[in-house]
């Protein structure tokens, strides 16, 4: 976790810049709010921040006021130290968002100790994020296939359903499964199995247009949705990918072996008004 210092004071700058670097931090300065607001969009490994209040063209309080306001700076903890030690400022920092408020002048021992605890709330806030990000992600997608999820696919449709009948567009539907995909798993094994599956998930991901998608929605089963796209393209679509699935490479040593696919196609007209 990198550390950013924000005081128009060069003397006080240089002295705690001396007392952090010597605990290990990567460290950016910063002489007013404006210029640490920049500093700490520029470097997102920025996660504790030691914020003076009274300095020019941007003050602290309106550095953590901004601060608070970005999503994207949720997880930055903000220390203020002034040397106005009155519980107003203090009511008011903690407010706007700061974390924690150390009065000037502090000494080594409180500095570390105050420091110490900012970071491992910072580490605990990132790593809860990553768990989250990754949770979401798992939601949304097949981890073998790399497609969207089922889940996640029928919540698309629903919206692009609502979207085709409300602006009249058509909506095609292509629904496919491997042929004989059990008998394959007997004959090659599961791996071997799982090894097709990911390699026409890949497929289907390279071939596919921006606003289509695909979704692997049961064991050897695949869904694309084609929104603004007529029953004849979804058809023409088709074919190109059970072309694509034949051209798949997946010899073994002694026995090679051809991989086919079947799709259905169903497509929803809307009238024009």
């Amino acid at each position: 976790v990198a550390f950013l210092v924000v005081d128009d004071n060069e003397d006080i700058r240089f002295i705690t810049v001396t007392m952090l670097r010597a605990m290990g931090y990567q460290l950016y300065t910063a002489t007013n709010g404006k210029e640490g607001l920049a500093t700490l969009r520029q470097h997102r490994s920025i996660g504790l921040v030691l914020l003076d209040i009274m300095m020019p063209e941007m003050d602290g309080f309106a550095f953590c006021k901004t601060v608070q306001a970005d999503p994207s700076l949720e997880d930055i903890h903000i220390i203020i130290v002034s040397g106005r030690g009155g519980a107003e400022d203090k009511i008011k920092g903690l407010h706007l968002g700061a974390a924690d408020y150390l009065i000037k002048p502090f000494n080594l021992e409180e500095l570390r100790a105050r420091v110490a605890v900012g970071e491992r709330i910072v580490r605990q806030q990132r790593a809860l994020k990553g768990q989250r990000a990754l949770l979401e992600k798992l939601v949304r997608e097949d981890p073998l296939t790399g497609l969207s999820s089922r889940r996640f696919f029928e919540e698309r449709l629903g919206e692009e359903w609502s979207r085709a009948f409300r602006y009249h567009y058509p909506l095609s539907l292509v629904i496919g499964d491997l042929d004989n995909f059990k008998q394959m798993n007997d004959r090659y094994g599961h791996p071997f199995g799982d090894r097709v599956l990911a390699s026409v998930g890949e497929m289907l991901r390279r071939d596919l247009r921006q606003s289509d998608m695909a979704a692997r929605c049961g064991g050897d089963e695949f869904s694309l949705l084609l929104p603004e796209t007529d029953e004849e393209g979804a058809r023409l679509i088709a074919e190109r990918l059970r072309s694509k699935v034949k051209e798949i490479n997946f010899a073994e040593a002694a026995d090679p072996l051809l991989v086919t696919i079947s799709f259905g196609v169903a497509t929803a007209r809307y009238p024009s008004p």
